[in-house]
């Protein structure tokens, strides 16, 4: 039988084109079928459950911490559109690598992530202190980044 995808942690998202599926909230994968370096994505949170493409029905936006054998912990901004009771996933929006999530919101009809970061000039091992706001939209089924 197929498995329906009634659940936004049970859905496929694409990442720097590479397509995650969660089972459960989590991915773990080798990076090729003849590697030992494993990458995981797992469910995050801050997750927002509101309708983002107009259609009268309740979506779903959340971060996806995403790892891979190096040092980075990338964290991703995803949604998952809900068509009768099943959940498609979108493309990912990278936030950073490292930073400290704050908060996930909607206002205005865009969803905006908060969160802490570092200055470009600032190096990795720093404590993320540089607070900024994002800003995103579900146009035509396509997640995208509203820049201002």
């Amino acid at each position: 039988t197929v498995r329906k995808n009634s659940s936004p942690k049970n859905s496929s998202y694409t990442l720097d084109g590479n397509v995650v599926s969660l089972v459960d909230g989590e991915s773990i994968s080798t990076t090729t079928p003849s590697s030992s370096s494993l990458e995981t994505a797992k469910y995050y949170g801050n997750e927002l459950r509101i309708d983002l493409n107009e259609d009268g029905t309740s979506d779903s936006a959340f971060l996806l911490a995403y790892t891979t054998s190096g040092t980075g912990f990338f964290y991703y901004l995803v949604v998952a559109l809900n068509k009768k009771d099943t959940y498609t996933g979108t493309n990912g929006i990278l936030l950073g690598d490292r930073i400290e999530p704050l908060s996930t919101e909607f206002k205005n009809g865009e969803i905006v992530v908060t969160y802490f970061d570092r200055l470009p000039t600032e190096p990795m091992v720093k404590k993320p202190s540089h607070k900024m706001s994002r800003h995103f939209k579900v146009m035509n089924d396509t997640f995208v980044e509203i820049l201002e």
